[in-house]
């Protein structure tokens, strides 16, 4: 076993600590100018060349950092195509009454239902939850518990089929208002 001599251990043997030299250190059998090559006098900054640490320029072919607002569109882009190209089911619900207010293609496919279908719907108008009481329930317990998880959950399609999923809902807050968002994962083929 190898032991570290830190100086936590060197206090707990009764061994003063001894404080560790100020300048560059040299490496056994190793020359000052070979410390110097290595940079054990520079500091962190030697591990970047000097072009690394400068900031760029327009001569140098960079263009202005980009505004806000390009930086925002950029990031709803990148998130709204997360959203259409899950390879799970994700609708958002409105937090208070429950009805749907976006849904990804996925879960469109999947429940053989159109876009336009599903605003205005609630989790138990799409066959999510088969007893209206017990989805009005969950519902209520999203609201105060933030999350919800049902395992195996039985889902009719608009065409009949039976399919089992994985449900899984949080809360979550976004510039001061709650918003809740559904995953639904198919495990028919699990069972």
């Amino acid at each position: 076993m190898i032991e570290l001599k830190t100086t936590a251990n060197l206090a707990a043997r009764g061994k003063p600590a001894k404080k560790a030299p100020d300048g560059p250190q040299l490496v056994k059998g190793q020359s000052p100018e070979a410390s110097k090559e290595n940079g054990a006098d520079r500091g962190p900054n030697h591990l970047f060349s000097s072009a690394d640490r400068k900031e760029p320029t327009p001569r140098d072919g960079a263009t202005k950092r980009p505004r806000s607002g390009e930086v925002l569109r950029n990031s709803e882009t990148r998130y709204r195509r997360l959203f259409e190209t899950a390879q799970d089911g994700i609708l958002i619900p409105d937090p208070k009454t429950g009805f749907i207010t976006d849904v990804n293609p996925f879960l469109i496919k999947l429940l053989n239902y159109s876009r336009e279908e599903f605003p205005g719907k609630t989790l138990w108008d799409i066959g999510l939850f088969k007893d209206v009481d017990a989805s009005k329930t969950a519902f209520r317990e999203l609201q105060a518990n933030r999350y919800v998880r049902y395992e195996d959950l039985p889902l009719e399609t608009r065409d009949g089929r039976s399919i089992n999923v994985e449900f899984v809902s949080n809360v979550y807050g976004v510039n001061g208002r709650k918003v809740i968002q559904c995953n639904i994962r198919d495990i028919t083929k699990r069972k």
